[in-house]
């Protein structure tokens, strides 16, 4: 089975108007989402407008922390399949003194190595590893039910958050804003720019 093609990186997709986003550290320490396990938070979390911020921010489905924030219109579909390994913890976004509610932060805690180290390209520095081109190790997926891999944090790097095609689907159903799909054996070290 080839996996490059059943799963996909989430990123940004149209207006500059789409802020990135930022906490506002005052009321949580944000150091617990860097510990891939899962976290108790018993408060609202409170995010801002990053840099560069736009003269005219427009709030969407799909903001980055760096990890990724959803609207609840995509919280509720992930609350709809049992997806192993993740949390949703609800946020409101801080635009001056206006507050957009209905935020949620994805905390994923399923963390796989599963990098084809002979069809990827990627470079080593230190304890770093950049990837040019991602392939994904079918014998270690294979081993791994479907159900326990819908979204997961690859271990060769911690930014690359990774969506089954069946995740995928049940997104883009609802036609979200501000976010796009790129299919593994599509993706390359430009997809962002793309």
């Amino acid at each position: 089975m080839n996996y490059d093609e059943q799963y996909y990186f989430g990123m940004r997709s149209g207006s500059d108007n789409y802020p990135l986003l930022d906490w506002n550290e005052d009321h949580y320490d944000t150091t617990e989402f860097d510990r891939l396990e899962p976290i108790e938070v018993d408060v609202l979390l409170n995010l801002i407008v990053g840099p560069p911020e736009p003269d005219h921010p427009e709030f969407v489905d799909f903001h980055k922390l760096p990890m990724p924030v959803f609207h609840k219109r995509i919280y509720d579909v992930l609350k709809n399949i049992d997806i192993k390994g993740i949390q949703l913890f609800e946020a409101q976004i801080w635009e001056g003194e206006i507050t957009h509610p209905d935020y949620y932060i994805m905390n994923v805690f399923n963390v796989i190595s599963c990098m084809s180290h002979e069809n990827s390209k990627y470079e080593e520095k230190g304890m770093s590893t950049f990837i040019d081109k991602l392939s994904l190790d079918e014998r270690v997926l294979d081993k791994i039910p479907e159900d326990e891999r819908l979204i997961f944090i690859l271990e060769e790097d911690y930014g690359k958050y990774l969506f089954h095609q069946r995740v995928v689907d049940a997104i883009m159903a609802i036609n979200p804003k501000g976010i796009r799909f790129t299919r593994i054996d599509q993706w390359g070290i430009g997809s962002a720019f793309d």
